[in-house]
């Protein structure tokens, strides 16, 4: 027998041999078949929240909403707060009975239910009541609980119900366990237990006998007909008008074994599994979530709808969301390669659509599986640029390496020479023109063009790399190049465009046409239009600063409904137009959005038949759902969460009258000193929170609302008395803002000393006791002189005894006079004022006598949302007491004008002043009026721009600039009554770092020199300033200083003297 065999193989070897090839070749086929067969991955938009990224712990047992929008998750860490951003957790250190939480539950009271594993906790005020099986539960381990109508609460744990009523648990003895209880559309409470299914009534269970297996039963929902669906260990089971049908994997069930169920607001049913994944039930048909999907919670333990219709996943791996609101859906794999770079998209006559890859070949797609096409299997290349159809419905490639490919669905054809010269280039881009020609854009030989029956090339461009091509309503061909311009062909000539138009081309990556209108899509400058004029075209630029998410264009593609998609690195922009063709809208669409793909690519854009958009990616394609609803309608839920002083949380009980129940002080009075105030804000929109904005405004202080921000917080500084509300309102990520605004209301008192009552009655006492003292001297003196007239001989004892009366009358002015002193110097600005504001800054102040008539005043001030600090330098006419009582004067009216919001020019400050001292000395032009006045400076600067605003009454102001000094010129004229009165003039002074402004009265340029008798003088003061502008502050107050006394020497200060240097 053996030898049998070996003969048969020695006599038929060749033959075996040639079996053995043929069955080598069909496996090769079949792996060949098999390897560019691929499934099409789904991906649809998740958006996880884990451990890593603040997630408390990795189990998401329950979801739930309060009333006040936040969402919670019960997990094995405590009971989380989410606002979008942060967590706020409830755990056994906040009072939690055990940090195994199971469910989360919100009465008609607003308290808190939280089901732990170690018992049952209320909370109520920030404050747990925790409740075990010695207050009445039958098991400390609690699965959830149920408010009834009448408000009682019923418990459900492992071991039995109980219910909570007057503050005290009782345990019901019902015949079952139940699990899970649900209130009816027709207000009928159901159950289930482990096995059955009840209704509740009375406080006791009715069995409901349903042809339903005896298996483990998990879940109950009724959906918007009335239908109760039932979840368990043998699939799902729906009861409606008393019939049961029952759902399986059978039927497209992700799992027989399903765990948690959800009607959503659409009617829709979800379904989730602890091993496979979740899905929604929709028309009949499962949509399974599972790894393949992008899924990665797939151990699913709760499913939950938000007020904004977002889905939410809990499972073993945090919490999963779907928003049903982005229109995208992902596709990867497309080859057998990973994260495909795909370029032109175009669909055949077959309805498959073909994806152009950079290095993965081309992938065609019928709608279930991708097909790869590559050099492997007869594509010639792997590297793919565009694609399109022609006349015939052959298509048309251009690729990377292998010039331009022919395919009609039966092999590729390599057109590698044209005219007879060999195309060595990369062939970028296709465009069919309205004449059903083919032009091709190549990145080194120009232009390629197809009329039906042969290829020629488009010699009479000068350009070399063509970028995109395209055509305007009047058949014109644009050529859009990299870096070689923008041109033009009429089918006669070709003009560039932007030579002697004033057009900026730059490189030009697509051109778009929209109803005659061409768009250019730019590498660095956005996107811009061309308008035709009398002497050529206009450019219209819109870049990042009107709305793009980037400048950095890669493609341009007008859909059916004439929108206009703009793709970059960061993702595409929908732009859409009025009925005139301006801009309506632009709406970004990023990762956040749902473009998972992220940056887009050449060509990368097309619409299909059914109106579905196709995007080219750097992560495969991406499908764009035009019929899905991407606008958010549900305002966001808005609070004023914190109110910090100096930046730090702050007890303000004994500042205010109550708290609301969100924790803000109700009728907050504050003192002066306590205006530093951070006020923290949130909006609750979870679709998208950081595209939530914010506009709010400071009543009492802006009348105007602040630009649209993403800070949840805002600080204010230096509030000035009064009294204040804040604003606040917000937008979701659609763009829809609050209706109405949220609002706290705040009150800053003054400080005694400001009280318009404590500077009346001060300056009104300073002038009585003045004259007081003046009137006794007066009569004192003159009683004393007759008498010692008359017995001056004989009054000798007399004599002495006036005399020392005399002294004791004139040590009583001088201390008054002293007193006065130290009130004037108290109501100048503390040398902090200018320290904080300034680099370096001094102040030389020289009165004459006791008290001054020159002053220097500061405050800080806010108008708008900008701060500013007010600065002036002043020359009462006179000086000793009549010029301090002007002065003091002048300085309280400053104290009441600055605070005026309408005052916003220094000209304005001096006006206003004018107007009040006039007033208050009773100066109306008359021949024995009153001429007292004010010569001074007044200077406003922005504490951001660094802008100055200067205005002079008789005063300049010195700027030293690169040693050089810049002279702002006043308006000759006092601050009071004058012949001919001239309005003030407002300068504006843009400050750069290290100028040094100086402010000044004439004190040091008018003193005479001791030995010489002239003045110092205006040119040697200007000298000495340049010389020591670059010293230190106080080093220039110590030479200002040594020089005044050196040029007076012996000679009498003839009048007060004020010099202020402050650099920027």
């Amino acid at each position: 027998m053996l030898q049998k065999l070996k003969n048969y193989f020695q006599n038929n070897f060749h033959l075996i041999h040639v079996l053995i090839l043929k069955i080598k070749i069909l496996i090769s086929f079949i792996i060949l078949f098999v390897s560019i067969q691929t499934t099409v991955a789904q991906l649809y938009n998740y958006k996880q929240y884990t451990v890593a990224d603040g997630f408390p712990q990795s189990n998401a047992d329950d979801i739930f909403q309060d009333k006040d929008g936040y969402i919670w998750f019960a997990t094995q860490n405590g009971a989380a707060r989410f606002d979008g951003f942060n967590y706020f957790l409830i755990d056994k250190y906040k009072g939690l009975n055990s940090n195994n939480v199971t469910d989360i539950n919100q009465d008609s009271e607003g308290n808190f239910w939280f089901s732990t594993k170690d018992g049952l906790t209320k909370y109520v005020n920030d404050s747990c009541i925790n409740y075990t099986v010695e207050d009445g539960l039958f098991s400390n381990i609690v699965r959830n609980t149920f408010e009834l109508s009448d408000g009682r609460i019923i418990i459900c744990s492992t071991s039995g119900s109980s219910i909570y009523e007057n503050n005290e648990i009782k345990k019901l003895h019902l015949k079952d366990v139940p699990n899970y209880f649900i209130k009816t559309h027709n207000g009928e409470i159901w159950c289930i237990s482990n096995t059955d299914i009840y209704k509740f009534e009375n406080d006791t269970l009715h069995k409901i006998e349903y042809n339903i297996k005896k298996i483990k039963l998990h879940y109950l929902v009724e959906d918007r007909d009335s239908a109760l669906w039932i979840s368990s260990d043998n699939g799902i089971y729906k009861i409606a008008h008393n019939r049961v049908s029952h759902l399986s994997v059978n039927d497209g069930l992700i799992s027989d074994d399903v765990r948690a169920l959800l009607i959503d607001s659409d009617n829709n049913l979800w379904y989730a599994s602890e091993r496979k994944g979740c899905g929604k039930y929709f028309n009949g048909k499962f949509y399974n979530l599972t790894a393949e999907t992008g899924m990665t919670n797939t151990a699913v333990l709760s499913l939950f709808e938000d007020k904004e219709k977002n889905i939410w996943i809990g499972g073993r791996n945090g919490a999963t969301m779907i928003n049903p609101r982005i229109p995208f859906i992902q596709f990867e794999n497309l080859s057998s390669y990973k994260n495909e770079i795909v370029m032109g998209i175009s669909e055949d006559k077959y309805e498959h659509l073909w994806f152009c890859t950079y290095g993965s070949g081309l992938s065609e797609y019928d709608g279930k599986t991708f097909k790869n096409h590559n050099k492997s299997n007869g594509a010639y290349d792997n590297h793919f640029f565009d694609v399109e159809t022609d006349e015939k419905g052959n298509l048309w490639l251009a690729t990377g390496n292998n010039g331009i490919l022919i395919y009609n669905y039966k092999k590729f054809k390599r057109i590698s020479d044209v005219e007879g010269k060999k195309i060595t280039s990369r062939v970028l881009t296709i465009f069919k023109d309205s004449e059903k020609n083919l032009w091709f854009g190549t990145n080194g030989e120009g232009v390629i063009k197809f009329n039906g029956n042969k290829l020629t090339r488009f010699n009479d461009l000068k350009a070399k790399n063509i970028l995109t091509i395209n055509e305007d309503n009047a058949g014109n061909i644009w050529f859009g190049t990299l870096n070689e311009g923008i041109f033009m062909f009429n089918g006669d000539i070709i003009q560039r465009i932007d030579n002697n138009n004033s057009i900026i081309s730059g490189e030009i990556r697509s051109i778009a046409n929209i109803k005659g209108n061409l768009w250019f899509g730019t590498a660095s400058e956005g996107i811009y239009t061309l308008k035709k004029n009398n002497t050529g075209f206009t450019q219209h630029y819109f870049n990042k600063s009107t709305g793009l998410n980037s400048d950095n264009i890669y493609l341009l593609f007008v859909d059916s409904k004439d929108n206009l998609w703009c793709g970059t690195e960061k993702g595409v922009d929908r732009i859409q137009f009025d009925k005139n063709g301006n801009i309506n809208n632009i709406k970004n669409y990023t990762k956040n959005e749902g473009f998972l793909g992220v940056e887009t690519d050449l060509n990368g854009a097309y619409e299909d038949k059914n109106g579905n958009i196709w995007f080219g990616t750097i992560f495969g394609a991406l499908k764009f759902l035009p019929n899905i609803t991407d606008k958010n309608i549900i305002e966001p839920t808005t609070y004023i969460k914190n109110i910090k002083l100096n930046f730090k949380d702050f007890d303000w009980s004994n500042y205010c009258d109550s708290f609301t129940d969100k924790g803000l002080p109700i009728n907050l009075i504050l003192p002066h000193d306590m205006n530093h105030l951070t006020i923290e804000f949130i909006s609750l929109c979870y679709s998208n929170p950081q595209k939530v904005k914010y506009k709010y405004r400071l009543k009492g202080q802006n009348k105007n609302w602040s630009p649209a921000v993403s800070d949840h917080k805002v600080v204010f500084s230096n509030i000035a008395p009064g009294n204040y509300t804040f604003e606040v309102k917000a937008s979701n990520d659609s763009g829809v803002w609050n209706s109405e605004p949220v609002c706290f209301s705040f009150t800053i008192k003054p400080p005694v000393w400001e009280e318009l009552w404590f500077k009346t009655i001060g300056l009104l006492l300073i002038l009585i006791l003045a004259y007081l003292i003046f009137d006794y001297r007066n009569r004192s003196l003159k009683k004393t002189k007759n008498k010692l007239e008359i017995k001056v001989s004989e009054r000798t004892v007399e004599l002495k005894k006036q005399k020392e009366k005399v002294e004791n009358v004139n040590l009583k002015i001088t201390d008054s006079i002293n007193y006065a002193g130290k009130i004037q110097s108290a109501m100048m600005p503390a040398e902090e004022m200018f320290i904080n504001n300034f680099s370096d800054s001094f102040v030389l102040y020289k009165p004459k006598d006791i008290v001054s008539g020159d002053f220097y005043w500061a405050k800080e001030v806010r108008r708008g949302y900008d701060s500013y600090i007010v600065i002036v330098a002043a020359d009462s006419t006179g000086h000793g007491i009549p010029g301090a009582l002007v002065s003091m004067l002048g300085m309280s009216l400053l104290n009441e004008i600055v605070r005026k919001e309408e005052i916003q020019r220094a000209n304005m400050v001096l006006e206003e002043l004018r107007k009040e001292i006039k007033s208050s000395l009773r100066q109306k032009g008359a021949f024995d009026d009153q001429t007292e006045g004010i010569d001074m400076a007044v200077i406003i600067i922005n504490k951001h721009t660094k802008e100055l605003q200067y205005s002079g009454a008789n005063n300049p102001l010195y700027i030293i600039r690169n040693d050089e000094i810049i002279i702002l010129t006043p308006t000759i004229n006092p601050v009071g009554i004058f012949l001919k009165e001239l309005p003030f003039k407002n300068n504006v002074f843009q400050l750069h770092a290290d100028d040094v402004l100086y402010l000044f009265s004439d004190g040091y340029e008018d003193q005479f020199n001791g030995k010489t008798g002239k003045k110092f003088k205006l040119k040697q003061f200007r000298e000495l300033l340049l010389s020591v502008h670059k010293k230190t502050g106080q080093e220039q107050k110590q030479i200002l200083e040594d020089t005044f006394l050196e040029w007076k020497g012996n000679y009498e200060q003839i009048d007060d003297v004020l010099v202020m240097g402050l650099k920027i």
